[in-house]
């Protein structure tokens, strides 16, 4: 029995699928287009999904490896439904964040003041030009990632915009 997420449900189920019309050699790039999805999500939980032993992902394929595995879908995790604004650190723990997201978070947490607010412009610099240096696509994605996850809320303040962390 392998416990999934129930985005990892969806990919795994979308290489089943594809697996029948490319004889269980899955180009990345169909995944990606049949799924529209970023390649960062898709490449972590192709990662986890072959960590599990779900599939192999070599180079540029997939393949299904465990055909005939228990697969067991997790409703809390992942579901992309919004929890309450603030989140207690153990509904925090359970969020699937990507790499980036994780240390943009990290990022924030070591720019906010005691009111657990930071300037737009600082936090998108220290994103843009710091140690990550994201590009203008990836910020904004990072950035709106966090926000649909209640993690960070954008708020406007007399001197400017600002995000506050909501954990």
């Amino acid at each position: 029995m392998v416990t999934t997420s129930k985005r990892e449900d969806i990919v795994y189920r979308h290489i089943k699928t594809l697996s029948l019309e490319y004889e269980n050699k899955i180009p990345i790039n169909i995944l990606k287009m049949e799924l529209e999805i970023y390649d960062e999500y898709l490449k972590d939980i192709l990662n986890v999904l072959n960590d599990k032993g779900l599939i192999l992902h070599k180079n540029d394929s997939i393949e299904l490896n465990k055909l005939d595995e228990e697969i067991v879908v997790e409703d809390n995790v992942g579901s992309g439904i919004a929890i309450e604004d603030n989140k207690t650190e153990e509904e925090f723990e359970e969020l699937e964040l990507n790499e980036k997201e994780r240390k943009s978070l990290n990022i924030i947490e070591n720019l906010i003041k005691e009111d657990k607010t930071v300037p737009r412009y600082l936090l998108e610099g220290n994103l843009l030009y710091g140690e990550l240096k994201l590009s203008n696509f990836s910020m904004y994605h990072v950035l709106l990632s966090l926000e649909n996850n209640n993690i960070i809320k954008m708020i406007k303040k007399v001197d400017g915009d600002y995000y506050k962390l909501l954990i």
